[in-house]
Formats: C-alpha cells, structure tokens, sequence
C-alpha cells in the first residue's frame, strides 16, 4: 500500500500497557497511520461511540473486559459491525484461535511481534476493509476443539485472515526455530573446539607438572646423598671407630647429627608437598595400631627435643587404637606437627601428645555444626592431639597455618622452617578420610594441633 492511500486512515489502539501501546502507536505514525490509543474495553466503547476508525488493534489480555469480549461488542453492534478488529496475544493454543474467529475477529498477531509483520497484517485488512464490511449469510459453522463445541460465524474473507495469520505465525516461529538451531550449532561447534583446546593444555600442562615432579625427585636424590654420608661418618665417629672422641667433639658431632637430620627432613617434605600437589602421594591402608605409631614417633623425636631443651610428654591409650592406615604416612604426620611444635617452642617448654579413641559427637570440630549448633560429623575416629607451650596463634591465622609455605609464628622462627610440614600433614589426614584443624587461644599461649583418623570399621559422616 502507498503512502497516499494510508493517509487519514485513523487507527485505534486498544492497550491497558502505557509502554507497549506507546511503542505500537509510533510504528503506525512512523508508516503513516494515525493512531489514537484506549486503555482499555470500555473506554474504546466510549470513544467508538463518538468517531469510526478505519481499524481496531486490541490486546486481549486487560483486567476488566477482554480484548475477545471488546471485539464481541463491535461485531454486535449494527453501527460498528464491520470496523475490522485485529488481535494481539500471547496465547497460542487453536481454541484461542477460534474464539478470535468465534468473537468476530478479522485477524491476529502474535506477541512479540515484529513490524514487518504487524504491518503485513493490518495492510492486508486495509485493503480488504470492502469485502471485510460485507455482511455474511453464511450459517454458523459448529466446531469442537478440546471437547467444547464453537459456532463460528465468520465470513470466508475473515476466516482467511485468521488462517493467513495463523501461517505468517508458524512460518515465523520455524524461521526463528532454525536461527536458534543455527546458532546452537555454531555454538556446539565453538564449544567443541574450545574443548580441544582446553585438552590439549591441560595434556601440556600435564606434562609440564610430570617434568617438574621427576625435577624435585632428581633434586632431592641429588641433596639426599651428601646428607646421608654426614649421617653415617658422624655416628661412625661419635661410636669411635675413628678413634677416640673427646666430650667437646661429641658435642660438636652431635649438632653436625642433628642438622643433617633437619635437612634430610626438609627433603622429605619437598618430597611430599610435590606428591602432595601432583596427587602422586601412595597410601597403603592397613590395620594398623596407631598407640604404637606415636609410641615409635615420641622415641624418635627425642634426640631433637633434647637438642632444643624441650621436653616430651605423652599420654596415649592402654588399649590400641586400631584404624585402616598407612603406617609410614601416620608417622609423617607426627614427625611434621611435633616438629613444628618444637620449632615454635622455648627452652624449657613442654610438647604434649595425646591419642586417644572417640565418638565424633563428643568432639568440638571447627566447621562442623550446623546453623542449629547440632555437630555433623558421625562415627568413632581416633583423635590424636600435638599441645605446645610455644608462641601460638592469632584467631585469624588459624586457618591459614596448614597453607603451603605459610606460617603464623614471628619471622624468627619462620626462618627455622619450609612451611610445609603442616601442609603435607594435612595431605596425608584427608588422604585417610580424616579431619585436622588448629587450636589457639591466641599470641604466646601456645597451639594444640588436633587430627581425627576414622577408628576400624566405622568412618559415617
């Protein structure tokens, strides 16, 4: 249709939306309609009573009377009869379709619309709008859809409008269905090759962590063997097999001893935090007593706590305190905590550990009560406990003490250590299915380090 003939032809809009009926009324002014708009049924009543439109495009869903109800009055009214009536919906099911037809509407648009073909439509009801005022004397036409009988009374060029709708709308929704398809495959096939990508530098990245593990082995077998020859010659010569030795040599033997024991340590836990970090860390369950564990691990660390002027206390259960462990690794964890203890200890200080078989429930686990205070750890676990008199911990540095490489102490005695120990130690628990955290009530009040490992044959959360 040409401009010329769209000139005067006067629209009324039928929305209870300011916002949409604003943007309907500057689509038809912008392609030269004019357009009057009602907020709703009555008052395009009101206003049809007073002026006659060229056209009717009326919502269907308002509050009080709707748009079906709107177009039912027009039809009826001998006056108004063959003003042709366009709906705007959202409804999509055929009975909508046909109470459109049933109520006299001329055709429909389906929201969200687009305006080629919101002005596809009402150009075709313009230039019908002779044969759309013609009176039918067509009989009703009975359908039933969905179980309820409809009498439709529309003419044939109105029921050819509906349909034309009803096609324009499902030729657009495919239309729109294979952009979504089209666009899902190109992103389909994006993800399929960012996936490739990712592939390969975490294969890259793989190989770099391999290259890097098989490094710290060869470094700590590099440093590992001067150690032990230190080791060797210095308890050869404290025995005297090199001669006699005085008390001033013993000594300084001894120190020569105990330092090359720190460092063969320190190798150790680079060892395992690089086990630790690639998940090459092997754990071995077996039954296993841990009372004779730290038994074992309290005469070993005697020499060091002697050397530091500390003393060792222990307090471990008459009865043994059997869990499904790795041996080796049980040890490791208390050589790392009673280490670390004695690290942050002074002279005349006393390290304590305990062990010692319980039920969850009985024990105060950090982060693990509920927002109803009830505790959520189930089951019988051994509880091992490290209690020193040392330099502690501020409440906020608790959580930070099993870090890699992060320690809490003064920079003193940071400098006495790697930060690893805890850090493997804490490894090496949740390897066994167990819980550890720290204790402190603050700077110079000393730290307990607690560890629970599941007791044989039960291990319920």
């Amino acid at each position: 249709m040409n401009d010329t003939a769209k000139e005067g032809l006067e629209i009324l809009i039928v929305e209870d939306s300011p916002t949409q009926a604003e943007q309907l009324k500057y689509v038809l002014e912008n392609n030269g309609y004019r357009a009057v708009s009602a907020r709703s049924g009555g008052e395009a009543l009101a206003y049809l009573a007073a002026r006659l439109p060229a056209l009717v495009i009326s919502d269907i869903v308002m509050p009080g009377m709707d748009g079906f109800e709107l177009c039912r009055k027009i039809k009826s009214d001998t006056r108004l009869r063959r003003l042709p009536v366009i709906l705007l919906t959202t409804l999509t099911e055929p009975e909508d379709i046909l109470r459109g037809l049933e109520c006299g509407a001329d055709s429909y648009i389906h929201k969200p619309y687009e305006e080629e073909v919101l002005l596809s439509r009402i150009n075709y009801v313009v230039m019908n709008l002779e044969a759309l005022r013609e009176p039918t004397t067509e009989p009703g036409l009975e359908i039933t859809v969905a179980g309820k009988k409809q009498i439709i009374t529309s003419g044939r060029i109105q029921m050819f409008g509906m349909l034309l709708s009803a096609y324009e709308t499902v030729v657009r929704d495919g239309r729109n269905l294979k952009k979504a398809f089209e666009a899902q495959s190109l992103m389909m096939k994006e993800l399929g090759e960012l996936q490739k990508e990712l592939a390969a530098r975490y294969n890259k990245l793989k190989e770099s962590e391999e290259a890097r593990l098989q490094f710290t082995y060869m470094l700590a077998h590099d440093l590992r063997n001067p150690v032990v020859s230190i080791q060797g010659f210095s308890r050869l010569i404290l025995e005297g097999d090199a001669g006699p030795v005085t008390a001033q040599q013993k000594e300084m033997l001894a120190t020569i001893a105990f330092s090359a024991e720190k460092q063969s340590r320190l190798i150790d836990e680079i060892l395992a935090a690089a086990k630790a970090d690639s998940r090459h860390m092997d754990i071995e369950k077996k039954e296993t007593d841990l009372a004779k564990i730290v038994d074992e691990t309290l005469k070993e660390m005697e020499g060091a706590a002697s050397y530091g002027g500390v003393s060792l206390a222990a307090k471990i259960s008459a009865r043994p305190l059997l869990a499904k462990a790795d041996h080796f690794r049980i040890w490791q964890v208390l050589v790392n905590i009673i280490s670390n203890s004695l690290k942050f200890s002074l002279r005349n200080d006393a390290v304590s550990v305990s062990a010692e078989k319980v039920r969850a429930a009985d024990v105060i686990i950090p982060g693990h009560v509920d927002s109803a205070g009830v505790k959520t750890l189930r089951g019988e676990y051994i509880l091992l406990s490290v209690q020193d008199q040392g330099t502690g911990i501020p409440a906020e540095a608790l959580s930070l003490v099993f870090e890699r490489y992060l320690q809490a102490g003064s920079a003193e005695h940071r400098r006495k250590g790697s930060g690893l120990g805890l850090f493997v130690a804490k490894h090496i628990v949740e390897m066994h299915d167990g819980l550890i955290w720290a204790e402190s009530e603050g700077p110079g009040k000393g730290t307990t380090i607690k560890f629970l490992i599941p007791a044989s044959g039960d291990a319920d959360y």
